[in-house]
């Protein structure tokens, strides 16, 4: 029997409005990640569907920050507390260092990602991925396009649940790789993707029914683990690490460790 869930869109667009405000980053990446393959110029055109929350979260995505960067003695990559309302101390060295040192401030600031469940609509390079069900990181550009479809600052414009089953819309994901100076490979730009007009959700032109949209839901993966502060190292450890590997010039003093 058909079990469709029904979405308080107002309520999560609230949420996500509200989130898309506050600060907050996650391990690599695993086997149910999606990764389009590009070309030998570093180039993709996927179609994709964002999904919504799994049946026992909210919000279909989740916002996290991240450091990661080369210094003296090895690599640092470590999830940022601040994702979670915690103090960071690399943050806070940052913070003592913009006059000083700006350039190395840049390198070593927290960056961001975003994670959803997604659906691949089509998918020329790799056909086998069409109809199955991935976990999806991506950043502040993808991010922005969606943020500006379901709550849109315009008046003019009306919001568009992208995330939803009837109502949503698919996403055109373009990658063209581009050449930046000071960058020893191309950056992937993804300033071309947009999403296209409202429809329901389907596959090959044809509709999902009910019960093949009630198998998609119990595909869809859990995101809270990202963002559970039970996953971030504290305060200390993270210094402690900072420290050991000589990641900065006088971090005992600055940090207070």
């Amino acid at each position: 029997m058909a079990r469709r869930r029904s979405f308080d869109w107002t309520a999560v667009n609230s949420k996500l409005k509200d989130l898309d405000k506050r600060p907050s980053f996650g391990k690599g990446d695993d086997d149910n990640y999606y990764k389009p393959k590009t070309d030998d110029n570093g180039n993709a055109n996927v179609l994709i569907r964002f999904l919504p929350p799994h049946p026992d979260e909210e919000l279909p995505f989740v916002k996290k920050y991240n450091h990661g960067f080369q210094g003296q003695n090895g690599w640092f990559i470590e999830d940022c507390p601040t994702t979670v309302g915690g103090d960071c101390p690399l943050c806070k060295y940052n913070g003592t260092q913009w006059n000083s040192d700006p350039e190395g401030v840049r390198g070593r600031k927290r960056k961001v990602n975003f994670f959803s469940n997604i659906l691949i609509v089509k998918d020329p390079a790799t056909p086998a991925n069409e109809g199955k069900v991935f976990k999806y990181r991506y950043g502040i550009k993808i991010h922005n396009k969606i943020m500006e479809k379901v709550a849109p600052e315009s008046e003019i414009d009306e919001p568009l649940n992208i995330f939803d089953y009837d109502n949503g819309a698919n996403f055109k994901l373009k990658i063209k790789s581009v050449t930046i100076p000071g960058y020893k490979r191309p950056v992937p730009n993804y300033d071309a993707s947009s999403f296209a007009e409202s429809t329901a959700i389907a596959l090959n032109g044809k509709e999902l029914t009910d019960d093949e949209i009630n198998a998609l839901d119990d595909k869809l993966f859990k995101l809270n683990g990202y963002v559970d502060i039970k996953n971030y190292k504290s305060y200390s450890e993270l210094a402690s690490l900072l420290l050991k590997k000589r990641m900065m010039n006088q971090m005992m003093t600055s940090l207070h460790v």
